[in-house]
This record gives structure tokens, sequence and C-alpha cells, in this order.
């Protein structure tokens, strides 16, 4: 049998009408099974036929390198297996009841969990042809999966939580989620550079939890770290996860554990950029079960391109600027050079009657193109990855519309850590879910001796809707036990997580209640704490560089010198008592669970010589203030006591 005979793989693919064409998968003993298995499978509306042919011959093969942006079980596939995100389509019902047609059509067929329109299942490769078989099936396709955003940098990180720790603020009792790729490593890190009481699940290969926790890679395993060097009382729930099936399982594990906070540096591109999609509704699902996530913002301000469609000439080719300009033309490229481009518009996620494309040119010759996506050409995406063959070639891109009439708004990244060498745009370069309003956003940024410096790649804002993003900065250049140097917005996430932790851990206990910073007040803390960034770029970050407060305005532990009793709960009144206070002079500090000042007196002597007085609630215009949780300090020069009531009237 010849070999272009051999390798009409096994594509299934579902057509506009939810239709399955299929043809026969390879025999597991093909001996050109190695390169199949480079190949893995494609899904099209159409049925397509790959040869090795070479360019200029109805081809564009070898196939590049399989998309980094499409989950493939290797292990899985050495045995046959496929693992598909099946999806109900426009106005469909939701994915869970297909799932007796399908394990009626497909008897070995693995169910592996639903959400909305879409779920994820395994089945053999030559059971494909019978997803045919399955009425309401719109779309199914390998699972779009997130990318760990690591970049390399140097330094030490610094944030001022060291300040913290010296009065026993240091995450104690607080859960923390790293969601992340992969974890190698990271239990035999136990008891040293993580804490002991650790907790991990694997929920890549299983959404019960017992899959591959390693996953290839350490990038998780480095990111626990830092949440542990900033919060080093705080416990750790380790999850990763490679689809959006097995993301919802693992924030539903954390979830049910009680997990207060997730740092996620991973970056996911199904979506918008909108604040909305997949993924963004997995995340609002944890913010609504009292979640506050921390999002790395992304690595890709130098390598992302964010407009309108533009087509003056009426020749359906976008032009990237006012001259007409309709290439982006990277020249002197060496051989081997890989590129991963990924394209979205704004008619997410399914987008019938209007559709764009890329092409790929090397040396004047199409050698790429995005027709030969891995997505069915309904959604609003398509990527294109290709390796240079010529030695410092000229590569250009070109986007252009396929069907439809009108515009849209583009996304636009280049993968893979290469600047786009013109026409780039830094804002709106975020990553999903960084683009949800309700996540807090971290950039990132290095020291030049004192100085900050933002780093070029780190994505920047505003959304679509106009929100600043990201909210704040960290220190990207940290050595940890996996990574040394360890950077990127990847590194930079970990620690506002861990700051956050810091932040949970200094509320103070509220007398009969059980008190604890909400989202929007930990937010109010830490943009009122952040130092000025000074960046050139004003959407570099919103608030600045992360600071943690000092413990004398947030925190519930005394600095030193005596106690102040106080009532609480209370009504209108607040009784207090100093105790164990030496002094001849100090003040009263009322502070809001917000952190704002709200009353400030001056203590007399009797007060200071333990008599008890009270504090009649209102505000400095003698305003009766709300019901909430409220810090009282009383402080003299080397002195200080602080108390907390809740007042309930």
């Amino acid at each position: 049998m010849s070999r272009l005979k051999m390798i009409l793989v096994c594509i299934a693919l579902l057509g506009i009408h939810g239709q399955v064409v299929a043809v026969a998968a390879p025999d597991s003993h093909d001996p050109l099974a190695p390169w199949v298995r480079e190949v893995h499978t494609v899904w099209e509306e159409q049925l397509m036929r790959l040869s090795p042919g070479s360019p200029g011959q109805g081809c564009y093969a070898p196939w590049p390198a399989r998309s980094p942006l499409f989950h493939v079980d290797d292990a899985l596939f050495a045995q046959g297996w496929l693992r598909l995100q099946i999806d109900t389509g426009p106005g469909g019902e939701d994915a869970q009841t297909l799932r007796a047609a399908c394990e009626a059509a497909i008897p070995a067929l693995r169910w592996e969990g639903a959400g909305g329109h879409r779920a994820q299942v395994c089945l053999p490769i030559g059971d494909l042809p019978r997803l045919a078989e399955i009425p309401g099936l719109y779309s199914a396709m390998r699972p779009p999966t997130g990318l760990p955003l690591a970049k390399i940098s140097e330094g030490v990180a610094e944030c001022g939580a060291p300040r913290l720790h010296s009065q026993g603020v240091d995450g104690t009792d607080i859960k923390v989620g790293v969601l992340d790729v992969g974890f190698i490593g990271a239990r035999g890190l136990l008891g040293s550079e993580l804490p002991a009481d650790t907790q991990m699940r694997a929920f890549v290969g299983s959404t019960s939890g017992g899959g591959d926790l390693s996953n290839g890679t350490a990038h998780g395993t480095a990111c626990a770290e830092i949440v542990h060097d900033v919060a080093p009382g705080a416990q750790l729930y380790l999850a990763n996860a490679a689809t959006p099936t097995e993301l919802e399982a693992a924030i539903r594990w954390m979830r049910d554990e009680g997990v207060s906070i997730v740092s996620h540096s991973v970056g996911w591109f199904w979506g918008p950029g909108d604040g909305t999609g997949d993924i963004v509704d997995l995340v609002h699902t944890a913010i609504n079960n009292d979640m506050l996530w921390v999002n790395a913002v992304g690595n890709q301000a130098t390598a992302f391109w964010g407009g309108a469609f533009l087509d003056d000439n009426g020749d359906d080719t976008h032009e990237f600027d006012a001259a007409g300009d309709t290439t982006i033309t990277d020249q002197h490229v060496e051989v081997r050079t890989e590129y991963v481009w990924v394209l979205t518009w704004d008619r997410w996620p399914y987008s019938h009657d209007l559709g764009f494309e890329m092409d790929l040119y090397e040396q004047g010759e199409l050698v790429a193109t995005s027709e030969q996506a891995t997505t069915p050409e309904g959604y609003a995406y398509r990527e294109l990855f290709y390796t240079t063959s010529s030695v410092r070639s000229t590569v250009e891109l070109v986007i252009r519309r396929k069907t439809g009439i009108e515009g849209a708004n583009l996304r636009l990244f280049q993968l893979g850590g290469r600047p786009l060498p013109e026409h780039g745009t830094t804002a709106g370069s975020f990553v999903i879910p960084a683009d949800a309003e309700e996540v807090l956003s971290v950039g990132a940024y290095s020291l030049s001796g004192v100085t900050p410096v933002l780093e070029s790649f780190s994505s920047r804002g505003p959304t679509p809707q106009g929100v600043s993003k990201p909210e704040i900065c960290a220190l990207d250049q940290v050595t940890t036990h996996t990574t040394a140097p360890f950077g990127g917005t990847s590194a930079a996430c970990p620690h506002v997580a861990g700051a956050v932790a810091l932040l949970y851990d200094a509320a103070p206990e509220g007398g009969f209640f059980d008190f604890r910073w909400s989202p929007e007040a930990v937010a109010a803390i830490l943009e009122r704490s952040a130092a000025e960034a000074g960046f050139d770029d004003p959407e570099a970050c919103d608030w600045g560089i992360l600071r943690m407060p000092e413990a004398a305005e947030e925190g519930k532990r005394a600095v030193g010198g005596g106690r102040l009793a106080v009532s609480s709960p209370a009504r209108g009144e607040v009784a207090l008592r100093l105790e164990d206070v030496s002094a001849t002079g100090g003040q009263l500090e009322v502070f809001d669970a917000g952190g704002r000042l709200v009353h400030r007196s001056i203590l007399s002597a009797t007060q200071l010589r333990g008599e008890t007085f009270t504090w009649r609630a209102l505000d400095a215009r003698g305003q009766r203030l709300p019901l909430g949780l409220y810090l009282l300090r009383a402080r003299g020069e080397d002195w200080e006591a602080k108390g907390r009531t809740y007042l309930i009237q």
C-alpha cells in the first residue's frame, strides 16, 4: 500500500447541520503510526485529506507541530483513544442530554463531564464514525486548553510581606488554591518548600481527580512555592486542569474544600476577551462561591494586535494601517523558526455568517493557512502554526474575510515568545480570564537597581468595556527551588494571591462573629497600599505596585504595649477600656472594614489609666456609622493597642 494511501487519516467532523463525516481510523500497527501521531487529529466542517506532499502541491505538509492550544493526551492516543469536547451548538440543549445517546451509539465511550452546551468524552479512534448517530450534536474537537504564562527573568521578590510575618500575620487558617497545568516535583517538596499538609488533586485526564498531577511541567509547583513564601501559614490546595471540563471539576473540588483564594498563572485564548465565554463563566462559579480569583494578565503585550477589521479597497483583505499595509512582515527569519497564531473576533462563540482566516507566506509562497485549523469554521476562532524551512527567509501574515460582509473587532496573538515585528498594539493584550471585571489580574515588573521597570511583555488593557487591566503589578524575578529564576506574569500572580491570604489572616475576629475581609475590601486595601508605579504606559497597571499595608492599619495583632478591650457586638455605643498601658498621651482611631479612617480623638489621662469610656459610633460629621465591622486603635509615641467591634444597630 502506498504511503499516500495509508495516511488518508481518521478524521471526524461535524457539518453545519450536525452530521458527522468520518473515515476509518489507522490500524494501531500501521508503520506510519508515528507520522499519524504527529498529525494527531483534525476536525473540520468538511472531510480533509492530509498528505506528506510539499507546499505548492495542494497541501501544507508535513503538518506543522500540533497546536499547543488544544489538549492532547499522548498516553491516551497511544492506546488508540481520543479525548473530545462535544458541543450542542447555538440554541442547543444542555450537553448532558446527549449522554444517553452517546453511550448507546458508542458503548466504549467514557463520559467525563458536562457543563452547559459542552461535554468532555473519551472514545476509541475507531468509533469516531459512530458520532454520526447522535442527534443534536453540533461539533466535536480537541478540547481547548490554557497555557502556563512563564517568562524567564532575574531578581528576588520584595512586596513587604516580612513586615507582617514579624507581627504574626502569615496566612494561618487561610486556604489558597493554586490551579495550574502541572506540578512536577510537588510531592517531594512537602514539608520543606511547600506545607506538609498541602492537598493535591489531579484533574488532567480525570474529572474525578485521579489524573496526572505532573502533566509534564513544574510550572504550578513554582507558583505554589511563591504563595508559600509570601503566606507561609496558609494551607495550599494544588489542582491541575487542561480543559474547560477539567477546570470546572477542579473549581468544584476547591469550593467543596473551602478554598478562599485561587491563584491561576494560566492564560486561555478560547473566548472573546470581553469578560464573557466558557472560561470566564467557570471563574464566575468560583467567585459566586466566595473565592477570590487572582490571574496572571499574560505575557502578550509585544506579540499582539487588536482592532477593527479594515478593508478600504473592498478586497476582503485586512489593512493593518491607514497606508493600506495588508501584512505583518517578519524579515531575516532563521530556519526552523516556529510560529503559532491565534485569531478571535467579537462574535463568540458561533460565527456562521462572518468568518476570517489567516494565511502565512514564506518567500512569497503560501505555506500555511488557518483553513486547516483544528476547530470547525462555525466558531469565532482560528489558529495557524508553521515552522519555517528556509534560511533567513521573509515571512508574511495576512488576515482575510472568508464569509460575510460585515466587520468585527479582531484579536490576534502570536505565541511562542516572539514579538510582532510590526503593527503591534499593547492595549487589549490581556489573556482570558484576566478580562473578567471581578478577577484580580496581575502584571509584572523588574528592578533596575531600586527603580521598577515594567516588563515589556506584560499584557495590559483596557477591556472592551473600559475596565483597566491589570489592577496591580508584582515582581516577576524570584528564585524558587523548582525554577531559578522564575519570571513573567506567572511569577507575579502568586505573590498577589499570597498577599491576599495575609490580608485575610490580618482581618480581626469579630467578637461573636467570624469576620473576613470581603473581596471588595481586599481590593480597596491593596489599591490604597500600592506604591506608585511610574510607568510610561498608564494602562500598565491601574493601582500600582504591590506593597503590603502596615499591619497597624489593617492587622489584628497588636504591635506591642497594652490591650484595648472593646465590647462586641455593640448597639449605638461601644464600651472601651485600656489595660496595661503606661503613657501620658495618645489618641483613639477607628477604621471601617475598607480601612478608611472614620474617627479620631485624643485620649484623656483617666482613659489612659484604664477608666472605661464609650465611643458613640459617630463619624467626624456626627453621623451614625452603618452596621459592620470596625477596627479601633489606641496609640501613642511608642505604644499601640488594638481591638474590634461589630456594630449591629
